[in-house]
């Protein structure tokens, strides 16, 4: 991510990189009928709210171009 990237979105430059066990804390902000409906259906999937989020975001990263300019 560049650093005008970073800027934009809030990001802070961070001393030392992640290394692969680290968590980082991430702030999210849902409608509640959203977060309703995520938490009935994570329930339904055996899953904690914040489970399926990761599910979804690893999901969603596995499915992502690895390489930066890649068409989507």
């Amino acid at each position: 991510m560049s650093e005008d990237s970073n800027l934009l979105l809030g990001v802070e430059e961070s001393c030392a990189p992640l290394l692969e066990g680290d968590v980082v804390e991430v702030p999210l902000l849902l409608p509640g009928w959203q977060a309703s409906i995520l938490e009935t259906v994570a329930h339904q999937r055996g899953l904690t709210a914040g489970a399926m989020v990761r599910h979804l975001v690893q999901d969603f990263l596995a499915g992502t171009p690895s390489r930066r300019g890649q068409a989507s």
